[in-house]
């Protein structure tokens, strides 16, 4: 039982100490990744605006 404690010690320690040795690569890819996010977010709802109002455009043009 202690063994399996100390093994579960181990293996999170060595996953701290990766994060601990590459947390600049770990910010950089959250930064990155968040501004993706963001982006697509902006895309997405520029396109449904912009299909929104060619919809109401066409229904415009079609009344008329």
């Amino acid at each position: 039982m202690a063994l399996e404690s100390i093994e579960r010690t181990a293996k999170f320690s060595i996953i701290v100490n990766i994060f601990q040795d590459h947390d600049d690569y770990i910010y950089m890819l959250l930064m990155i990744s968040s501004m993706m996010v963001l982006i697509f977010a902006l895309v997405s709802k520029t396109t449904l605006s912009f299909i929104h109002w060619c919809r109401l455009k066409l229904d415009e043009s079609a009344c008329s």
